[in-house]
């Protein structure tokens, strides 16, 4: 199925065309314009939904798949993860590569969320290779504190103890970098697995140490 949609011109100052392209494992890539009505967007999610409750959306797979949004089944998404990693690991390059070809796999592959995008910004500005973000954004939860793991895994140079910048422009951030060390032990002590969690893994006792750092007044 292709579809093509526009909303009404009563509903939005100018029309939106959204494509959805529909593929033969139930998955669904969805074409939307920047700034398309978010209406229209949730009535093609609830139409969707109707046709199958099962379908879920998955950020990451959105991103590496070129696609705007990308939803499908929950057994369809993880074949599509698994094909994605193998990928990854693939074109993984060694310890010894160079900086920017390390970030770069990162970019293209890795698990990315706003806060592991900040570390990824400030380390591309120490080295020479872009401008400092204006948005500075920190894990507020232990999913957000594992994506910037893996990152720091893959690019020690993004290492918050590494940022000096970013300590000084973020006093979330400097609390974070203090503390580092001791919320990996708390995370690989409550979720061993923490590279490749299972999707029912929870890490609470991480989340509210993570709290309890950025936010210590409320703790």
């Amino acid at each position: 199925m292709e579809e093509n949609t526009q909303e009404p011109d009563h509903l939005a100052g100018t029309p939106n065309q959204v494509i959805i392209h529909e593929m033969p494992d139930g998955c669904f890539g969805i074409e939307a314009p920047q700034g398309a009505s978010m209406r229209l967007i949730a009535s093609l999610f609830h139409g969707l939904a109707e046709q199958d409750p099962s379908l879920q959306m998955d950020v990451d797979l959105s991103r590496r798949l070129g696609w705007t949004y990308f939803l499908g089944p929950q057994e369809a998404l993880i074949q599509r993860r698994d094909e994605q990693k193998a990928e990854a690991e693939k074109n993984r390059p060694d310890a010894g590569a160079g900086f920017i070809e390390r970030l770069r796999h990162w970019f293209e592959f890795g698990e990315r969320g706003l806060s592991s995008e900040t570390l990824a910004a400030y380390a591309k500005a120490k080295h020479g290779n872009g401008s400092l973000p204006e948005d500075i954004d920190y894990p507020l939860d232990a999913g957000d504190l594992r994506r910037c793991r893996l990152l720091v895994e893959q690019v020690p140079e993004a290492s918050p103890n590494q940022l000096p910048d970013l300590l000084d422009a973020s006093p979330e951030w400097k609390a974070i970098a203090f503390e580092w060390d001791a919320l990996c032990a708390k995370m690989d002590e409550e979720c061993p697995e923490w590279r490749n969690p299972p999707r029912d893994a929870r890490s609470r006792q991480v989340s509210q140490m993570l709290s309890s750092i950025v936010y210590p007044e409320v703790s």
